[in-house]
């Protein structure tokens, strides 16, 4: 359907699991998204806190995602949350195909796929283990004659966890609101609410999933995720610093776990 293809690439246009393994889930909480506190709107910075509260006070779409728990290392966790573009790369490594992900600068990153679907964004606040970005994003779909235009928020909760066995891990879950222009929103309401609800639910999963995902494989796989990120450096030779930090951050990790 069309709405599944752009409002997905609307939130990091990201791509289903392409390998199995095994995420802790915990009780799906469907309490209404708190992105419109006032706590958190206040520490925003204009122009974003204008563009915020506009989207907050009157959003047509809304969902909380489900919390989950996984094991990895939190620096790398936190390494990808600043990265989504090397992110991205590393997941099309394993097979994974979408929207090409690049970094503006500033905290900013464009993603754009081959049907012309575009989507930017970028963080307007963070602190530790919170992060909110801003999102705006133009999809066309096989229903629709001219361009839908999205604009967003969507807010990461996260945390550190530790198993009863000493495995470091992480929780999150993630917030979206999100308003939909006069004609995209009228083709939302004849689909039904109820589908517009399963499309936010599905682009948080994928957030989600983007994140965890390859926070557990790169802690799994220290030795695939340093092999990848030198042939990344050797076709990306401008762009090294981001990859020079995850190098740092996979040898501090093997020195903390000699005996």
């Amino acid at each position: 359907m069309m709405v599944r293809r752009w409002l997905t690439l609307l939130l990091m246009g990201v791509m289903a699991v392409l390998c199995r393994w095994s995420l802790a889930p915990l009780q799906a909480e469907r309490t209404e998204p708190e992105i419109w506190q006032a706590t958190i709107m206040q520490r925003l910075q204009e122009p974003w806190r204008s563009h915020a509260l506009s989207i907050a006070r009157s959003p047509q779409v809304c969902w909380t995602g489900r919390a989950e728990t996984f094991p990895c290392r939190r620096e790398l966790y936190a390494w990808l949350l600043e990265h989504p573009d090397w992110g991205y790369r590393l997941w099309e490594q394993l097979g994974a195909r979408g929207a090409q992900v690049r970094a503006l600068g500033n905290g900013e990153f464009v993603g754009q796929d081959d049907q012309g679907n575009r989507l930017q964004w970028r963080t307007i606040h963070q602190e530790p283990g919170l992060r909110l970005w801003y999102v705006e994003a133009t999809g066309r779909g096989k229903l629709l004659s001219q361009p839908a235009q999205v604009r967003a928020l969507v807010l990461l909760r996260y945390r550190g966890v530790r198993s009863a066995e000493g495995q470091t891990g992480i929780r999150h879950q993630s917030e979206l609101a999100a308003q939909v222009d006069a004609r995209g929103w009228n083709l939302i309401v004849r689909l039904g609410q109820q589908a517009a609800h399963d499309f936010a639910r599905q682009c948080l999963e994928q957030v989600q999933l983007f994140f965890a995902g390859m926070a557990w494989y790169m802690t799994e796989h220290p030795d695939w995720t340093r092999e990848q990120i030198r042939k990344l450096m050797r076709e990306r030779p401008d762009q090294h610093v981001a990859a020079a930090q995850l190098l740092q951050l996979l040898a501090a990790s093997e020195e903390t776990d000699e005996p």
